[in-house]
């Protein structure tokens, strides 16, 4: 009966467990993401900066030689080891250039002729062989060296452009479409980076200007993507590579103003640690957070599932204790029959199950006088009230008001007087009443009459033996006979006969009593 519903609460408490072990591993899975490419430690610092220049001017004229010193200093990051690299991200071209600076920790300093013409701005960054990065300095932009022009341009030492076959192809994506290659993109909007050729794993590497670049690792042509964590107005550059070498790059980007800065804030929460997250601790730490969410969710489906049975057993056992004690049972109440009351059952309270006995017409007569066998009339008032249970029905007998015979003029003998109780409503009553016609002496036949046309048999009465009534002798021939022919013999059981009525009395001699 409640299989159903139960499955249904099953159903809907597995439904909460999973929805509860995706919400933590939603809720689990973004951080792990975030403290897995903050900005990376920085190991050591690099400059140019010619002395005595303060503050830096952002300038470079082409084909100038500057001065690049690095050292440890205060960085907290790993310690870098020889040899190192500078990787030149430009303007003008879509591949970053990467340079071999220096190949001993002796040797700390580098000079680099920027080969650039004039309007291209360049940004370099730089790390050693471990990939430890000394961070990245600002976008710089070269003029025409003095003396020269665009017709006449200096001479630089010649710089290696990569074949196009080792350029890597690469669709970029914005929250309105394709990526520009100078766009201004809204902050803690995303910037989706798909390679479209090369050799897993790709690295994708985010380069803001005076900071330490950022970087994402994937093993699946799947698109990369970066939430735009700067603040707004801020330079970078962006570049993938594969494990073959191959390179793609696009800048300078910036930072535009957003409707949306909580991932600022977000990155400055996590910026402050300055632990290194491995891989795999990430990859544990997902797996963790799924694990950990499903078993909440198991955990909380198998006690809403136990609420839902509990409330469900003790929803049947009230509808149970209801059911049952809307049935009850009424036993009447049994008085010794006296002089002027015969047995009647007490009226119950609870009207929903009555049991009324049947009394016999001898005992209703048993207390009056035996010289009244005269004709009899009674008002009788039937009351039934039905229940899809059982059926209660109500009597009440009223003493007759006259009495009727065609022969007799003997005034009314005393009828038996039954004891009062509580009137019924006007909706409860119902009435009818009942004409009872004897003839002098008892002769046969009683006549019964319903004013409702409700058809009323007679039940046989009861004789005493000829032998020991002494009356039936004296009765006239006609009696006689007709007494004799409805006793019943030795031999022969007592048959039941339908008394023929007489004639109606007439309706100006019926008086109903009140």
């Amino acid at each position: 009966m409640h299989t159903r519903p139960a499955l249904r609460a099953d159903a809907r408490a597995w439904t909460l467990a999973a929805a509860a072990g995706l919400l933590w591993t939603q809720a689990l899975l973004p951080a792990v993401r975030a403290a897995d490419s903050p900005y990376l430690p920085q190991g050591f610092y690099f400059d140019w900066t010619p002395p005595g220049q303060s503050p830096p001017v952002p300038t470079t004229a082409q084909c100038e030689t500057i001065h690049i010193e690095y050292s440890r200093g205060a960085a907290t990051g790993p310690n870098p080891v020889a040899p190192y690299y500078l990787q030149v991200y430009t303007s003008t071209f879509i591949v970053p250039f990467v340079i071999q600076a220096g190949l001993s920790d002796s040797d700390l300093s580098f000079d680099w002729p920027v080969p650039f013409i004039p309007g291209t701005q360049y940004q370099i960054c730089m790390f050693d062989s471990n990939g430890v990065t000394g961070g990245c300095q600002a976008t710089y932009s070269v003029y025409t060296a003095p003396n020269t022009s665009f017709q006449d341009p200096p001479v630089c030492t010649n710089l290696s452009y990569p074949h196009p076959d080792q350029v890597l192809g690469v669709t970029s994506l914005v929250d309105n479409g394709p990526l520009g290659q100078f766009a201004w993109i809204p902050e803690c909007t995303d910037i989706s980076v798909q390679p479209t050729n090369g050799t897993p794993p790709y690295t994708l590497t985010v380069a803001p200007a005076l900071h330490p670049p950022y970087n994402i690792t994937s093993n699946t042509m799947d698109p990369i993507n970066w939430t735009v964590s700067l603040s707004w107005g801020t330079p970078f550059f962006i570049s993938l590579a594969d494990s073959s070498g191959m390179t793609w790059a696009y800048g300078p980007l910036h930072s535009a103003q957003g409707t949306d800065t909580t991932c600022l804030s977000e990155l400055t929460t996590i910026g402050v640690s300055h632990k290194e997250v491995q891989p795999w601790v990430a990859a544990v730490s997902g797996v963790g957070g799924v694990v950990v969410g499903l078993l909440i969710g198991v955990l909380g489906a198998m006690f809403l599932a136990t609420r839902r049975r509990r409330s469900h057993r003790r929803d049947r056992l009230d509808t149970l204790h209801r059911k049952s004690s809307s049935v009850s049972v009424t036993t009447p109440v049994l008085h010794h029959p006296s002089e002027r009351y015969s047995d009647m059952p007490t009226l119950p309270t609870d009207l929903s199950y009555q049991i009324e006995p049947f009394v016999m017409p001898s005992e209703l007569g048993a207390g009056t006088s035996a010289s009244s066998p005269s004709n009899t009339m009674f008002d009788t008032a039937h009351t039934r009230n039905t229940t899809a249970l059982t059926t209660n029905s109500a009597r009440s007998r009223s003493p007759p008001a006259s009495f009727m015979s065609p022969t007799s003029t003997a005034p009314p003998a005393s009828i038996p007087l039954l004891p009062p109780h509580p009137p019924l409503s006007a909706e409860n009553r119902t009435p009818s009443q009942v004409f009872v016609v004897h003839h002098d002496g008892g002769r046969p036949p009683v006549t019964v009459y319903a004013a409702d046309g409700t058809e009323i048999v007679e039940l046989p009465p009861r004789y005493v033996d000829s032998n020991s009534n002494s009356n039936h002798g004296a009765a006239g021939s006609t009696g006689s006979s007709s007494d004799a022919s409805m006793r019943p013999g030795p031999g022969s059981p007592l048959q039941p006969q339908r008394r023929q009525p007489g004639a109606a009395p007439p309706k100006t001699q019926r008086r109903v009593a009140s």
